[in-house]
């Protein structure tokens, strides 16, 4: 009875440890997002602009230190191509050097045989076999000198080349130690600076501290998610034509204007149900991307890389009402371009100018009489 009762209570304490225990958490990476979405959105306009200044000098710190390790990557990559380069210029010299002293030898020869030896050797051929024999000999000397000498040539112009190349190489070494050394002092004034401010803020310091923290963990695992959705749309993007009856067209004297509304693009998106909730928004002069679930916008024009296809190019972002430093908007695309071919519409016609109007993006195109029939 008493062994059964001892097993009883061990559950229970086991159980209610396991309640505190999943309760009882870090004050930010254990919180549930929705206490983290509470928190970061109750917060008041003063706060938010102070929240605002740290999160931006935390980007950029954290910018720093990745430009950082780059760089360490970059000067040892080049220290090892400089160590490769050093063998290679050292095997070229002693090549060449062999090759110069075979020559030395095979004129040498020719010295001491003159040239009249080469004439006595043809002239003492004891039958017409033997004067071929003889003179295909001296052919063979010849040519074999005139290889040597061009091996020797080429030597050289490797040896040159591969010296040119570690002068290259040791520049490059160079700048980027002073990026490095850069980018360290950066990074350490920016520390300064944000400890300084920090100070600064008094009895608030730990508050904002932990809110920061919330902050940036929040952004390090939304980031994630917003990164993938944006290499999932621009491939979706990429591969996708829109519909012919998407643009409205207007002709005037070879010249085309089209419009294509917000909902357009809109409705791309809403096709593929595996894209979290987003939308653009077209407002005179910007176009922003709306990632609502994400509490993150992206903001930025359409340019025309190629005359027959639009490109989004972000200039800025927030993340909860709170400005993305450029570093933190780029990482997000990871390379990735946000493109929309044309082609289809265009029909052989080159796009000229585009502009962002209130709910729509306006086109213009000189018509190409010429492409149009083929010629």
């Amino acid at each position: 009875m008493f062994y059964k009762n001892s097993i009883k209570i061990c559950l229970a304490l086991i159980i209610i440890f396991t309640f505190l225990t999943a309760n009882i958490v870090s004050p930010v990476f254990g919180q549930p997002f929705e206490e983290i979405h509470e928190r970061l959105t109750g917060i008041t306009a003063e706060e938010k602009e102070v929240l605002s200044k740290l999160f931006l000098l935390s980007q950029e710190i954290e910018g720093m230190e990745k430009e950082e390790k780059n760089l360490t990557m970059d000067i040892d990559r080049f220290n090892q191509e400089i160590e490769d380069i050093k063998i290679a210029v050292s095997k070229n010299e002693k090549d060449f050097e062999k090759n110069k002293e075979g020559l030395k030898q095979v004129l040498k020869s020719y010295q001491r045989m003159g040239p009249g030896s080469y004439l006595e050797i043809i002239l003492n051929s004891d039958s017409l076999a033997d004067l071929l024999i003889r003179i295909n000999t001296l052919q063979d000397i010849t040519k074999n000198t005139g290889q040597l000498l061009n091996i020797i040539e080429k030597g050289k112009e490797s040896l040159l080349k591969t010296k040119a190349e570690l002068d290259e190489k040791l520049a490059g070494l160079s700048e980027k130690q002073v990026q490095l050394e850069r980018a360290l002092l950066d990074r350490s004034q920016l520390k300064e600076y944000m400890e300084t401010y920090l100070i600064s803020l008094k009895d608030e310091k730990g508050y904002y501290e932990e809110h920061l923290a919330i902050l940036e963990k929040a952004w390090e695992e939304v980031g994630i998610t917003v990164s993938n959705s944006i290499e999932e749309l621009t491939r979706i993007v990429s591969e996708e034509d829109l519909p012919l009856d998407a643009v409205k067209l207007s002709f005037s004297f070879l010249k085309i204007k089209g419009t294509i509304e917000e909902k357009v693009f809109n409705d791309i998106i809403k096709a593929h149900p595996n894209l979290p909730k987003m939308q653009f928004k077209f407002t005179p002069g910007v176009m922003t991307l709306e990632m609502p679930d994400n509490n993150t916008n992206l903001k930025g024009k359409l340019i025309i890389p190629d005359g027959s296809s639009l490109e989004f190019i972000v200039e800025e972002g927030d993340f909860y009402g709170m400005p993305l430093e450029s570093r933190s908007i780029s990482e997000l695309f990871k390379g990735n371009r946000l493109v929309l071919s044309l082609k289809p519409i265009l029909e052989g016609n080159k796009l000229d100018t585009v502009e962002i109007k209130d709910g729509y993006i306006e086109l213009t195109s000189t018509l190409s009489i010429f492409g149009r029939i083929g010629l």
